[in-house]
């Protein structure tokens, strides 16, 4: 009985491996037998079959989109600018109690400032933007929103 058994496990292989038909991920022996092969598909439109050492549920990410070369241009233009900000140091000159639990800190250039609140400061040309998250009897802490280059308003120009 183990050695037919192994004869047609052997004749099996043999047929896939050799056979006239190579074998293609657009008709999955999976397929008959119902097993997932989590439908992911590769640029050629065939079938990515699953790889047996990725974790449960896990399938690979979609192929990155094909970037111009203006849009590369554009991207690394706008990474440049980012490395040469230098965000300014915002100067804490002091915290004060404004109630139960509730504290409000001044700072240089902006004002008193507390919790939940929006600042800007305009500095060298660049118009720099935190949100205050938290203001405590230890400190104050904030975190950057943006910076962008500063444009005046002009003349005559209603803003609300």
């Amino acid at each position: 009985m183990r050695t037919a058994t192994t004869a047609v496990l052997f004749l099996f292989l043999a047929a896939n491996l050799f056979g006239d038909e190579p074998l293609s991920n657009t008709a999955s022996p999976a397929e008959g037998i119902g097993v997932d092969t989590n439908g992911v598909v590769n640029e050629s439109g065939m079938e990515i079959l699953r790889d047996p050492f990725w974790p449960v549920g896990y399938a690979p990410p979609p192929p990155e989109p094909e970037v111009t070369e203006e849009q590369a241009e554009k991207i690394e233009v706008a990474q440049a600018t980012q490395a040469k900000i230098q965000w300014p140091a915002l100067l804490l000159k002091g915290i004060t109690r404004a109630g139960p639990d509730r504290y409000m800190a001044i700072v240089e250039g902006v004002g008193l400032v507390e919790t939940g609140q929006t600042i800007s400061l305009h500095k060298s040309d660049m118009l720099y933007t935190w949100k205050i998250d938290e203001v405590s009897a230890r400190g104050v802490r904030f975190s950057r929103l943006e910076a962008r280059p500063y444009q005046p308003l002009t003349a005559g120009v209603r803003t609300q």
